[in-house]
């Protein structure tokens, strides 16, 4: 059942959703135009416009982790609770963020198509993958979700052990979710993905591989939080 910790999750998400989805949407369209109308020529951006999201998930979880431990705690939530509350709010936002991620890439392609431009990404490599959609949009989920699995366990590391061995945890805490995006066949492709020999990857074989870097920062989560200090808020 979803409590006030997961509620409060993904009305923020959603809320926030607004404002930031919009933005994305005007760039993915509005540089390619600028750079043409300027005589210039671009491909499209979305395959970068699209770390966004992610980043924004991701440090959306770390603020949650930072500002409501203590006060949860405070209420009398546990700890486990806690987490599984954070982390249930952010499944439920990361299959909407991943239909609009889908929908915008699929917009970007309408647009080059009906302006007459060639359909590639400013490196030459081809679009956000769309086809099948439905695949797409679970890649695109899974990633998101993983993003912000990532910054729970920043957040997490962070507030047991303190700001060094935080920072010196980031290549755990962080790194994997290069092999996610990496593994997925449906997100933007990138040059990690013949650097890491993962072409031949099975679709299946490639979504185990991001399902498990999700439960590694799950697990490094919980670990962190089952003995941090719930400290009082700085007057």
């Amino acid at each position: 059942m979803m409590g006030a910790v997961a509620r409060k999750v993904v009305t923020q998400c959603l809320w926030l959703a607004l404002w930031l989805w919009p933005i994305v949407i005007a760039v993915t369209l509005g540089v390619p135009t600028l750079v043409h109308r300027l005589g210039g020529d671009i491909g499209g951006i979305y395959a970068g416009a699209s770390q966004g999201p992610r980043w924004f998930l991701f440090a959306m979880a770390i603020v949650v982790v930072a500002e409501g431990f203590a006060a949860h705690l405070a209420l009398g939530v546990t700890r486990r609770n806690f987490l599984r509350q954070l982390v249930l709010g952010f499944l439920v936002v990361a299959p909407v963020y991943g239909a609009l991620s889908v929908a915008v890439a699929l917009v970007e392609r309408w647009f080059f198509e009906a302006s007459g431009w060639v359909s590639q990404t400013v490196y030459g490599q081809p679009p956000v993958p769309t086809d099948p959609w439905y695949l797409a949009v679970l890649d695109q989920s899974v990633l998101l979700a993983v993003f912000a699995l990532s910054g729970l366990a920043v957040g997490a590391v962070y507030l047991r052990w303190g700001g060094w061995l935080g920072t010196l945890a980031l290549p755990l805490t962080v790194g994997p979710v290069l092999m996610a995006a990496t593994a997925l066949q449906h997100v933007d492709s990138g040059d990690t993905t013949s650097v890491l020999n993962a072409e031949n990857l099975p679709y299946a074989g490639g979504l185990a591989v991001a399902l498990a870097v999700g439960v590694w920062f799950w697990a490094v989560a919980r670990l962190s939080l089952r003995g941090a200090v719930a400290r009082p808020a700085r007057s």
